[in-house]
């Protein structure tokens, strides 16, 4: 999905062009994925080195911030949705794998507790422990675990 038209990209110079790649990921974000703010800041760049005698015609402006909103909207749809996973596991028995500082990963199994998010990522509280989301490996029903026992 480009995010600039061919009349865009044939009037960037080329210092210009190498300021429109998206920022270096961050932390924890896979490589090669423009969050919002990378999509806007490259809008932005386009907007800054089009050509003034051939501008982007406003259809194409729409259109990329059509996509921006689709964007923003895919991204608080996901939030809400781990949350909402979070939520359906609490009086459930869950394992999962978690780390604590720099050590190695660590095993927990238990009922979930509660659910928190911290810098926007879901973790679920087993035992005292904060396990992502993402890191429960297996989830059944409290009464199934007692039984086996």
């Amino acid at each position: 999905m480009p995010v600039y038209s061919e009349n865009t990209a044939a009037s960037v110079s080329a210092p210009a062009a190498a300021q429109t790649r998206p920022p270096a990921s961050k932390p924890g974000q896979a490589g090669g994925i423009l969050d919002k703010d990378a999509f806007l800041s490259l809008l932005i760049t386009q907007l800054k080195y089009q050509d003034p005698m051939n501008p982007m015609e406003d259809t194409q402006f729409v259109a990329q911030m059509a996509q921006f909103a689709s964007l923003e909207q895919m991204q608080n749809m996901n939030k809400s949705m781990s949350l909402s996973q979070g939520f359906a596991l609490i009086g459930r028995h869950v394992s999962g794998s978690f780390k604590d500082g720099a050590g190695p990963a660590s095993e927990v199994s238990g009922v979930a507790q509660g659910v928190s998010v911290k810098n926007g990522e879901v973790y679920v509280n087993v035992n005292g422990s904060e396990v992502p989301i993402g890191s429960i490996t297996d989830v059944s029903d409290v009464s199934e675990v007692s039984g086996r026992q």
